[in-house]
């Protein structure tokens, strides 16, 4: 169960949580690699098998609004430990492949997004 803002989006066919170091390194006049931690950042990256454009247009909604004042948005996602956690994150690309029509609604396939930690 993920939501984006407040709104339950559709459950993502493959879903992880990466975890990123964020690191200062630099050689020093010796040579030696000297690494300073920063930071850890999630990467939330998702992906669906199918979508139709009902469903895209809501998550491309959350995530890829027009205004670009609002690029962070609040994500609960469940985490490695079993439970969930909250966090800011931005978007990365949304990438959404148009698979056909069902009828006369439009549908796509293999849709994949990634979400940042700010």
């Amino acid at each position: 169960m993920i939501t984006i803002d407040g709104t339950l989006i559709k459950t993502p066919s493959d879903y992880s949580v990466g975890i990123m170091d964020i690191d200062d390194a630099k050689r020093n006049t010796k040579g030696i690699m000297l690494i300073e931690n920063i930071t850890k950042k999630r990467k939330l990256e998702m992906t669906w098998k199918y979508m139709s454009i009902a469903e895209l247009t809501v998550l491309s909604g959350l995530v890829k609004n027009a205004d670009m004042l609002k690029r962070i948005v609040t994500v609960v996602y469940p985490n490695q430990i079993g439970t969930t956690t909250s966090g800011s994150f931005y978007s990365g690309d949304l990438v959404a492949p148009f698979w056909g029509y069902r009828g006369d609604i439009a549908q796509y396939k293999n849709i994949k997004l990634s979400l940042v930690e700010v």
